[in-house]
């Protein structure tokens, strides 16, 4: 199942819920979020290589919270690896599927909430999350070369 066939088996209400109960330091970004699900349907999905994989990270201190890692797996690749999915673009993303064992362990709004703060990680809409990207590469750039 990819990310734009899982958010036709959500709603608003029910991913805002989650959103907000699982990161309430966002609820001040409430409209962009709900902005990007309401365009999610005319997102034109782009095949991916790429799963969404979700992974319960149990921490041992107690001084931190366990927490849900999202990240992107190779779907071509014998690498058992995963990757950032924070560049993506959102037609990649709304083609990816989605791992089966991330499914059947998180309900519907609960991963789409999670993925809409990835998503949203440089900005929520295509010319912020340009500068932002761009910005994040020339920084990357002048870091490799030692400036």
């Amino acid at each position: 199942m990819t990310l734009k066939e899982l958010y036709t088996n959500t709603t608003w209400p029910s991913v805002r819920e989650e959103l907000f109960s699982l990161y309430p330091d966002q609820k001040k970004h409430e409209s962009g979020y709900q902005k990007l699900y309401e365009q999610m349907p005319f997102i034109e999905p782009q095949k991916s290589t790429s799963e969404i994989l979700f992974t319960f990270i149990e921490e041992k201190d107690p001084e931190y919270d366990s927490y849900i890692h999202l990240s992107g797996i190779d779907t071509n690749s014998d690498s058992k690896g995963s990757h950032s999915l924070e560049l993506t673009s959102w037609e990649e993303w709304m083609g990816m599927n989605i791992n089966e064992a991330t499914l059947k362990d998180f309900p519907p709004s609960e991963i789409l909430a999670h993925c809409l703060i990835e998503m949203t990680l440089t900005g929520f809409d295509p010319e912020t999350r340009k500068r932002t990207e761009d910005d994040m590469v020339k920084r990357s750039m002048e870091i490799s070369k030692g400036s």
